[in-house]
């Protein structure tokens, strides 16, 4: 690694440019005791791309996305939520992929954030908050219509 390039930890991602030297040394953050090796193996693996983790993320997401998708619905009258449902469709359906792709980076606060078992609640709720949003919108947009 040129001293140019971050070096971060491999615990916990703070930069140790500076303070790396040959052999073991420790991180001053968290005290991981690490190597220029290690931490060249470390930054590989990090941006290899993992079917793994991606398909854990999307199996949480999914659930999630069905779940919303489900209430919406169920809800009697499309002209209720003031946009056509293949809309709010589209938007849940845009916002878990958006979802899946930050997931998909092992170090990012998100994935840390939605664990397989969390995904479906994460992505209901947001979900149903895109809708609302939508709903909010579109009403407004049906109010100013119907208004002379």
């Amino acid at each position: 690694m040129s001293a140019a390039r971050p070096m971060p930890c491999p615990q916990c991602g703070y930069d140790l440019r500076g303070h790396a030297r040959e052999g073991t040394f420790r991180c001053p953050e968290c005290g991981t005791e690490t190597s220029i090796e290690v931490m060249r193996d470390w930054e590989r693996r990090r941006t290899e791309w993992r079917p793994v983790d991606t398909a854990l993320v999307l199996c949480g997401i999914v659930p999630g996305m069905v779940t919303t998708l489900t209430l919406l619905a169920g809800t009697p009258g499309g002209t209720r939520w003031g946009f056509p449902m293949s809309i709010v469709w589209v938007a849940c359906i845009l916002l878990s992929i958006g979802l899946a792709w930050i997931g998909s980076d092992r170090h990012s606060p998100v994935r840390r954030a939605i664990h397989t078992l969390l995904a479906p609640i994460v992505v209901t709720i947001l979900n149903l908050a895109v809708a609302l949003v939508l709903s909010a919108v579109g009403l407004s947009i049906l109010s100013l219509r119907a208004d002379p």
